[in-house]
């Protein structure tokens, strides 16, 4: 009887209730155009040591200037993606009804592929998804939840964006202010007070009933039940995870969480990273596809739940959560960079040419390398004795019981084979008890100290590593990252040179670098616009965005001569 009533109820609740708590502020961090120092002023160890320091000093714009980043904020998308994959303004446009090609603007075969050797994804892919994210929020909401349309509404069908739309629904319960309306009952307060017989002529009682009015807080109705800031992460990190697998299922691509925890080295400090994910490549090969394997990685995505950026007292572009938010941008984006520059290579054993490896760590002292005495190797636990279940006959000292076990026996009717269940009817029973102790046994501090085992290996054997989207003539890279914070997203660029990552990995010497190209030494980041995903064109644009990425790094290559 209640299910019909609650259909009718629109997503945002209207009823009045108890506030929740104020909205937390939108500021987004600015990060000013910077410019790269002439020459590598830091060596990496001395970029290592400063790091070190962060939980004591906290992240700052020397941090910054360090890796030498040059940036470019509210970049447009033609400057971050060729001009040629970027989707044409048309394509928004019905492709039954525009008449619009059906292919990218670029110059492309015949029969366009993709390097994984799928279709390119046309007109009519792109508008289909383009379409679910330019519906209205309301709309959206309801058709997840299953609720009829409101009256003179259309009903809407969402497919391919239905996890995106399922999890801004509960970033809207903390971040969505559209609807927010605070109501108070002073008119119904004042008609009460008119009536003769609810005048207060004692004045204790009129000082409590002004204390009990002041004190009272208005009705709320909206969609909040919370605020921004106590939202938790996975909203945010399911939301960013759903737009670009939709996006990336279009190129036959996987979006996957990290399976190792992300690092970056800086020479011989590893920095844990905070990664959503990682687009990837199928492979070709049917048999490595069954296996999980994947090819890549393409590009990531990385998600903040930082509010306060810049506090009063800092300068616009040098706070320290405008810094912690664009190291941990070019963290990620090292890191992807790093995992790229693997391709063609094996995996290097940590412990060759280590000293800990081939010689004792134990100068001789007495009791023993950890200073503990040991306990004699002669004392022997004593053999577990047999049962008499197992062996009957075994009070007759000198012989020796076997136990054999019993022949099978077939029930009536079946194929399978079943063998009488009593104790003692096999060897396994007469030898479980010793085996088990030796499988159970637990080594102690002595035997784990001696265990010489690497550190945990950063290399994923499930992926192979490979530059997807790099010509082989071109010197940089090329790594894009979508970034994350509150409910905004933004499309984020960096060119490395591969000499920088030896840099900051090995610490070996400068080298010169050709006039006319990218320097090695220098970081060059560039960034989108923030895009609101609560504002219908700028999901759409930021789907544009993250499309031409994908159709610039997944390109058939073989026209290029790579």
């Amino acid at each position: 009887m209640y299910g019909n009533f609650a259909n009718i109820i629109p997503h945002a609740d209207v009823r009045q209730r108890a506030p929740p708590a104020p909205a937390t502020p939108v500021k987004l961090p600015s990060h000013p155009p910077r410019e790269a120092l002439g020459i590598a002023t830091h060596t990496a160890q001395e970029i290592s040591e400063l790091f070190l320091k962060i939980h004591k000093t906290g992240p700052t714009i020397r941090h910054v200037q360090a890796l030498n980043i040059c940036s470019v904020t509210e970049a447009a998308l033609e400057q971050l993606v060729p001009k040629d994959h970027l989707p044409s303004t048309s394509w928004r446009q019905d492709p039954s009804t525009s008449g619009g090609s059906n292919v990218f603007p670029a110059s492309l075969p015949v029969t366009p592929i993709l390097s994984n050797g799928s279709p390119v994804p046309g007109h009519d892919v792109y508008f289909i998804r383009a379409k679910e994210l330019s519906f209205d929020n309301e709309d959206a909401f309801r058709a997840i939840e299953r609720k009829p349309a409101l009256p003179g509404r259309p009903t809407i069908r969402v497919a391919h964006f239905r996890k995106f739309w399922d999890g801004l629904s509960q970033m809207a319960d903390y971040w969505d202010t559209s609807l927010d309306e605070y109501r108070n009952n002073d008119a119904a307060t004042d008609q009460e007070a008119m009536d003769i017989d609810q005048l207060r002529t004692d004045a204790d009682s009129a000082e409590r009933g002004d204390a009990d009015k002041s004190s009272k807080k208005p009705d709320y109705v909206g969609r909040r039940i919370g605020t921004g800031k106590d939202m938790p992460p996975r909203h945010r990190d399911d939301v960013v995870f759903a737009f670009v697998e939709a996006i990336a299922s279009a190129f036959r691509c996987k979006v996957e969480k990290p399976r190792m925890e992300p690092k970056i080295k800086l020479h011989n400090l590893f920095i844990p990273l905070p990664q959503t994910g990682n687009v990837y490549r199928y492979p070709r090969d049917s048999q490595q596809a069954r296996r999980g394997v994947l090819e890549g990685p393409l590009m990531g995505m990385q998600c903040t739940n930082q509010t306060v950026f810049c506090r009063p007292e800092e300068a616009s572009g040098e706070g320290q959560g405008e810094s912690a938010n664009l190291l941990r941008e070019v963290g990620v984006m090292l890191s992807i960079a790093n995992k790229r520059s693997r391709e063609g290579q094996t995996e290097p054993d940590s412990r060759a040419g280590k000293w800990w490896v081939s010689k004792p760590r134990w100068g001789g002292g007495p009791g023993g390398e950890t200073g503990i005495l040991e306990e004699s190797q002669d004392a022997k636990e004593p053999e577990p004795k047999l049962s008499s279940s197992c062996a009957p006959g075994l009070a007759d000292e000198g012989k020796k019981t076997t136990c054999e076990p019993q022949p099978p026996i077939r029930r009536g009717g079946s194929d399978r084979f079943l063998r009488k269940q009593e104790p003692g009817s096999s060897k396994e029973d007469c030898e479980g008890s010793a085996k088990g102790r030796k499988r159970t046994k637990r080594s102690n501090a002595v035997e784990s100290w001696k265990t010489l085992q690497p550190a945990q290996s950063t290399w994923d054997k499930n992926v192979v590593y490979k530059q997807i989207g790099k010509p082989k003539s071109a010197t940089c890279d090329d790594i894009y990252i979508v970034s994350a914070l509150y409910h905004h997203v933004s499309i984020v660029h960096l060119r490395v040179h591969p000499r920088y990552l030896e840099y900051i990995n090995t610490s070996a010497p400068p080298l010169d670098f050709v006039p006319g190209r990218q320097p090695w030494y220098v970081l060059d980041v560039r960034r989108s616009k923030w895009f609101d995903l609560f504002v219908p064109d700028d999901r759409t644009q930021a789907m544009r965005g993250v499309w031409g990425v994908m159709s610039y790094l997944m390109r058939d290559m073989r026209a290029e001569g790579s």
